[in-house]
C-alpha cells in the first residue's frame, strides 16, 4: 500500500506529464484542441492568450494576436471547404 509521500509528485514529473504530445497538443492538462476547441463543450472556441501552454515573458499582445490569426484562418478555411461540399456543381 502507497502513503500519500509516495503518491506526491516533484514539479518536474509534473511538468514532464504536462508536455507529453498526444496528437500535436499538451494534452494531459489542456483545455483546448490546437484549433481552439474547447475539450466537451460543441461549438465554442477560445482565442486569447489563456490557451497558451507557457506565457510569454514579453508582451503577450503579439503572440495572441498571431494565435488569433491562426485560428481565426483555420475555421476560415474549415466553412469554406464545408461550402464547396454542399454546393452542387453548376451544369
Amino acid at each position: 500500500m502507497s502513503t500519500p509521500v509516495e503518491t506526491i509528485h516533484p514539479d518536474v514529473s509534473l511538468k514532464d506529464a504536462e508536455r507529453h504530445l498526444e496528437d500535436g497538443a499538451y494534452s494531459c492538462l489542456a483545455v483546448t484542441d490546437p484549433e481552439g476547441r474547447v475539450r466537451g463543450v460543441h461549438g465554442l472556441r477560445v482565442v486569447d492568450a489563456s490557451i497558451f501552454p507557457v506565457v510569454p515573458s514579453a508582451n503577450t499582445n503579439f503572440p495572441t494576436m498571431m494565435v488569433a490569426e491562426k485560428i481565426a484562418d483555420g475555421i476560415l478555411q474549415t466553412q469554406t471547404s464545408a461550402r464547396s461540399v454542399q454546393q452542387p456543381a453548376m451544369a
